[in-house]
């Protein structure tokens, strides 16, 4: 697939979509079934009246029609605005057959980035925000950044006419310094479900902390929920990741708090790590809790010591909680939590393994695995995503580690390019764990190439991988499709 010109947005069709701003707010457009295909250059933007200026922030592809947010700057406080910025946001439906605008639609409020857009059959969510940059507050057109890093104020939700459907406001619950939104999740009924942790707690009978999690529940139809779920962890823990649902069926909310013990606090590291499973009526009063401590000693399986050459008495240090990929509630209930990188640099061998663990729909741990990967920069990311009963896992390899057929990992020192590399699928069951497949599925067998991360995600089950001329820094695209 050939060089496109600008951010990749997706694909209508045969056509792949990318837009750019090097001359203005341009959208490309071309035909990859062609034998010779050419770019197709058109002018985009809101049409809008008494605008200082205006860029784009996020834009996704809806059946024939193309989705444009933009913030628009102006000289003066638009009436009926919520704060004092100079400005407010629109969002464009665009006919890709005619390249019109059909509809558009505007919020009173500056939102200079976008945390995330979540498509779905009814309509979509979009989550607005800021981010604090370390150069000062910029704005970035198509922002490229860690979504975690964007600090959510407002979602809102619209069927694909632009008729607003559902408003969340979060600026009011300090998000600024709470982390925890970014565990904002949509259920299987196509709700958004926001958990907020309360971070003030209060100790009792001097071995338990009490707190709260506001959690918000609101779907397309209107209806919403806010309700309060009281918590308890044991002294020495803080929580650090946390989903929560709400079950229909049973009338009941569960969720998960990834725990870990306070820094500087324990003697013992090896205890101090966990989850916790929890249960509350429709009250938000708990009904169930269980507290699952892991042991790292037990985590590091002697196959992992075998490919790694790890010292199990190292594994008190590792970091399972930082840098987390996935933590999502699965089909059946049970939830998956994977850690991209779990070790700092100073333990060079197992820097970015890959930590996978599976919790049942009752709260039991079902299984655990790590994936032994070195400090080359080449393990440093790894691509996750569901698929009905698997986690596709997507990692760059070196091709001699399949030489014997079948894969052995090994930390080579070679230089990593497009001979030396190739793109490998690992599919993993979720039922126990087990790997059954591991393949190369990208193999360029020549040093034009470099391998150029990430992959692009275009939908459901379509992805791009980008790579890149070694020389002329030009772009090439795969397309893996399920």
């Amino acid at each position: 697939m050939p060089e496109s010109g600008g951010k990749i947005i997706g694909f209508w069709g045969s056509k792949l979509i990318s837009c750019n701003t090097a001359f203005g707010l341009e959208l490309k457009m071309l035909d990859t079934a062609d034998v010779q295909p050419k770019i197709k250059t058109f002018k985009i933007g809101p049409e809008v009246e008494h605008s200082k200026n205006t860029a784009a922030i996020t834009c996704f592809i809806h059946d024939n029609f193309i989705y444009e947010t933009y913030y628009v700057f102006t000289n003066t406080v638009m009436p009926g605005h919520a704060g004092n910025a100079k400005g407010y946001t629109v969002i464009v439906k665009r006919d890709l057959r005619t390249m019109r605008i059909v509809n558009q639609c505007m919020i009173n409020r500056l939102n200079t980035q976008v945390k995330f857009v979540k498509t779905l059959n009814e309509g979509f969510y979009v989550c607005f925000g800021y981010s604090y940059m370390s150069h000062g507050r910029g704005l970035n057109y198509l922002t490229a950044g860690n979504p975690s890093e964007i600090i959510p104020t407002l979602i809102k939700g619209f069927d694909y006419d632009l008729e607003p459907l559902v408003s969340l406001e979060l600026s009011a619950y300090e998000s600024r310094l709470n982390p925890y939104l970014n565990e904002i999740s949509v259920d299987e009924n196509s709700a958004l479900c926001v958990p907020i942790v309360q971070k003030t707690l209060t100790k009792e009978q001097g071995k338990l902390q009490k707190g709260t999690i506001t959690f918000l529940r609101a779907d397309f139809s209107g209806d919403s929920l806010n309700t309060t779920l009281e918590y308890e962890l044991e002294e020495g823990f803080h929580i650090r990741s946390v989903k929560v649902r709400f079950d229909q069926e049973s009338a009941v909310y569960k969720g998960i708090f990834m725990i870990k013990g306070f820094s500087g606090e324990a003697t013992e590291s090896d205890s101090k790590y966990g989850y916790v499973y929890q249960e509350w009526d429709e009250s938000g009063k708990s009904v169930l809790t269980k507290l699952a401590p892991l042991k790292k000693t037990e985590l590091v399986t002697r196959e992992v010591m075998n490919q790694s050459d790890f010292d199990e008495s190292k594994a008190s240090r590792l970091n399972l909680d930082a840098n987390v990929s996935l933590f999502e509630f699965l089909r059946d209930g049970s939830a998956l939590y994977v850690v991209n990188t779990i070790a700092s640099p100073n333990f060079m061998r197992i820097t970015n393994s890959k930590f996978i663990l599976c919790i049942s729909a009752d709260g039991e741990l079902k299984w655990t695995k790590i994936l032994p990967y070195s400090s080359n920069e080449l393990y440093t990311n790894a691509f996750f995503f569901l698929q009905n009963d698997e986690l596709h896992v997507y990692t760059k390899e070196f091709a001699k580690n399949f030489s014997t057929g079948t894969y052995l990992y090994d930390d080579s020192r070679e230089i990593a390019d497009g001979l030396s590399v190739v793109l490998t699928e690992r599919i993993i069951d979720l039922e126990e764990g087990k790997i059954v497949s591991h393949k190369p599925i990208v193999n360029l067998q020549s040093r034009k190439y470099d391998f150029f991360w990430p992959v692009t995600e275009l939908g459901t089950n379509d992805y791009l991988l980008r790579y890149q001329f070694t020389k002329t820094n030009k772009n090439k695209w795969v397309r893996i499709t399920y």
